[in-house]
């Protein structure tokens, strides 16, 4: 919990608490409590040479972005962590800010570059065979049979939220 990260006083508990919240809040829908807590983690991370959380916390906090209207911010955001995640070499940070990207694309009416990025986020989580996100990444595509293959993936991985999602 966020109480037992404080307490704690390591930033990264603090840090990843508030991730972890912030993923269960998105999964619930909850876009507001996924903005207000990517703010607190940043501000607990200001001053730290701390790098890699943001690319975590990333495609979390821009799909809420998106999902909020504001597109250009998740834009912008989404452009840094694409770099970084391939100077890095983090190819399933890639995906993840790929399907955000997607996400964004759609928001804008764009199916065409929504399609390519999640197509290229589709083939690295296959590659990787994290197959929650892949699970995810096929519901947004939504092909013929992408939500039959999601939900064997999401049952696989023992993922009820995300099943419940799919109806």
């Amino acid at each position: 919990t966020i109480e037992r990260g404080d307490a704690l006083g390591l930033t990264t508990g603090q840090a990843d608490s508030r991730r972890a919240r912030g993923c269960i809040a998105q999964l619930q829908g909850d876009h507001q409590t996924v903005l207000d807590l990517a703010v607190q983690t940043e501000e607990i991370l200001a001053g730290t040479d701390e790098s890699m959380f943001p690319i975590w916390w990333s495609p979390t906090t821009c799909q809420s972005l998106i999902a909020t209207g504001q597109l250009d911010e998740a834009e912008q955001r989404l452009e840094t962590t694409l770099e970084a995640t391939r100077k890095a070499d983090m190819p399933h940070w890639e995906a993840m800010a790929l399907k955000a990207r997607a996400l964004l694309h759609q928001a804008r009416g764009d199916d065409e570059a929504a399609r390519t990025d999640l197509d290229a986020a589709i083939a690295i989580f296959e590659k990787l065979e994290s197959r929650l996100e892949l699970a995810r990444a096929l519901v947004v595509r939504g092909d013929d049979n992408d939500l039959t293959r999601a939900r064997a993936l999401c049952q696989s991985c023992g993922a009820p939220a995300d099943l419940a999602n799919l109806g």
